[in-house]
């Protein structure tokens, strides 16, 4: 088993090989075994790291966190939604973890948080989405 570090955590319920991931049981954590994708995709001029999961061609869901989480916190949510047949996207919004971190308060705007995720949409080909936020 591979553990995914992430700066100063380590993460040992993620098998990892390459880009793809298998979230596993581990005891206390209860997470299923699934394939995860890590991808950095560009939106909205920023490149934003996405853990994704399910079917390519199914209906697209964003989970969204808040402060100060990022894309793990959703982990207990893939299995289900992608068993459901949705593609599941959970980016590190701006800011956060691994993905970029402008300058200046004015790029963290809400407008702007909500024209990353439009910008994610695009850059999957999609033109509908459903949003989660924790």
């Amino acid at each position: 088993m591979h553990a995914i570090t992430n700066r100063d955590r380590t993460f040992p319920s993620i098998n990892c090989a390459c880009a793809v991931g298998q979230l596993s049981s581990v005891p206390g954590i209860g997470v299923r075994r699934m394939d995860l994708e890590f991808i950095r995709r560009k939106a909205n001029g920023v490149s934003l790291y996405c853990a994704e999961a399910g079917p390519p061609d199914g209906p697209l869901v964003f989970l969204l966190h808040g402060f100060p989480e990022f894309w793990y916190g959703w982990r207990h949510h893939f299995a289900p939604l992608a068993r459901a047949g949705y593609r599941v996207v959970a980016p590190d919004q701006r800011g956060y973890d691994e993905s970029d971190k402008p300058k200046g308060i004015a790029a963290y705007d809400l407008d702007v948080l909500a024209a990353d995720i439009a910008g994610l949409a695009d850059a999957l080909g999609r033109l509908s989405y459903r949003a989660s936020k924790s």
